[in-house]
């Protein structure tokens, strides 16, 4: 990939993200948060609205410290901390802090609230439901003119889901380099149950309430691509993604990628999506590389989720997408190597499925050193992260057993699935 075609896409990318410009003026002339000091040493907060949670009015009056925090928007360029959690009057307010000190104001609620600290920080104090996600809009001046952000932010504290008689998680907990045998926790959602895998082994499916789905994939080959992946990581530097990019593209180049299937009506907690790559139900447009996942999908009945393929007419070994390529249903948008941009574009691709042959391997590529075709993997990710499709890496084809790549219909099932049909291979 050119350096200027990816900046230009990065570019347009981060232009695209949630951004809007404002006027100074805007800021409405509303209650404002005040803190003051009292003898005790705590602080209290007055403002004037808010939405009270059950958990956050079942809390004692007092200062918290949040357990954990979260939060996602923007580019990445400034980070939000949330320091304390003071409760009065049965609500929550949080004091967040950005690590820029060009934040004017915060809007949540409804309301505006003004920074009772600035320098090289910006601090606020805004109400909040405690173990939910908030939706807050800040105002920079750091861009050549005023913008509005979007943020979301989740504040965890175990005593706010004690009082309300939740189960969510607080922390997130995966195994770095290995495969979980059992169920992870993941903030903010609740267990439910496993899909059974008896022979395949290199994928896990975690199911946890609201329908969400953890599906995790082993990317490891062996030992010489282990150690080219680090190198490659390294030199990396001047790639022209946003911090927030850089991030989703770690995340692909890990040993364990991870993908949270989530249905369109669930919501998950914020910053998951630094964690793990999100794909969101249902899929009405992916590109398929793979013949092996062209077969599933046709087994699944599900190739009228699939846009665009990496395998021309001619060569399509699948009755059913031979004939929709020839009614143009179907595009070939280049193969699983080579994806063609305006093609993806074209079909509106909301998601991508490769063949294990873009992996590394001596035996796949005898003119390419396996660096080059590292470098290549991980070219196609970051292909995938500026258009902002999620990726994904069959394997079903190097299961060693029959018994083992059938497995894999599991994986697409949890994915193309429009229902939740997990019960009849889920295990409590």
């Amino acid at each position: 990939m050119k350096r200027n075609s990816k900046q230009f896409l990065a570019l347009f990318m981060a232009v695209a993200m949630s951004v809007t410009p404002v006027s100074y003026a805007y800021a409405e002339d509303s209650a404002v948060a005040g803190v003051e000091n009292t003898e005790s040493g705590q602080q209290t907060v007055e403002v004037t609205d808010g939405k009270i949670g059950a958990a956050d009015a079942a809390l004692a009056d007092g200062v918290y410290t949040p357990d954990k925090f979260s939060w996602s928007g923007g580019t990445g360029k400034v980070s939000i901390s949330c320091t304390k959690i003071t409760v009065t009057g049965g609500q929550a307010y949080a004091t967040i802090v950005f690590s820029s000190g060009s934040y004017g104001y915060v809007k949540a609620n409804g309301n505006t609230y003004y920074p009772t600290t600035t320098g090289s920080t910006s601090t606020f104090v805004i109400p909040v439901e405690l173990n939910k996600n908030n939706t807050i809009i800040g105002m920079t001046t750091k861009m050549s003119t005023a913008h509005e952000i979007s943020y979301s932010i989740f504040i965890y504290l175990s005593a706010a889901a004690k009082a309300d008689g939740t189960t969510v998680s607080g922390e997130t907990n995966l195994s770095a380099d290995t495969l979980d045998e059992k169920a992870p926790e993941i903030m903010g959602l609740s267990y439910q149950s496993e899909t059974k895998v008896e022979h395949a082994k290199y994928f896990k499916i975690y199911h946890y309430d609201q329908g969400i789905t953890l599906l995790e994939i082993d990317q490891r080959k062996d030992e010489d691509t282990k150690e080219t992946k680090t190198k490659d990581t390294k030199e990396d530097t001047d790639s022209g993604l946003t911090p927030a990019q850089e991030e989703k593209l770690a995340l692909y180049k890990a040993k364990i990628v991870r993908y949270l299937i989530v249905p369109e009506d669930a919501e998950i907690p914020a910053g998951l999506d630094k964690e793990m790559i999100v794909i969101q139900k249902p899929k009405k447009s992916a590109y398929v590389g793979s013949e092996e996942v062209l077969e599933i999908l046709d087994k699944l009945n599900a190739t009228d989720q699939i846009t665009s393929v990496g395998v021309k007419q001619k060569n399509c070994k699948v009755e059913g997408i031979a004939k929709a390529m020839k009614a143009k249903k179907i595009i070939y948008a280049g193969t699983y190597k080579k994806p063609e941009n305006k093609k993806l574009m074209k079909s509106k691709c909301d998601l991508a499925i490769l063949s294990n042959k873009i992996f590394p391997d001596e035996k796949n590529e005898k003119k390419m050193s396996v660096e080059d075709q590292q470098k290549r993997y991980e070219e196609l990710a970051e292909k995938f992260v500026l258009l902002d499709v999620p990726m994904i890496v069959d394997r079903s084809a190097d299961e060693e057993k029959d018994d083992a790549k059938a497995e894999w219909s599991k994986v697409y099932e949890a994915i193309f699935a429009q229902t939740d049909s997990t019960d009849s291979s889920a295990k409590n």
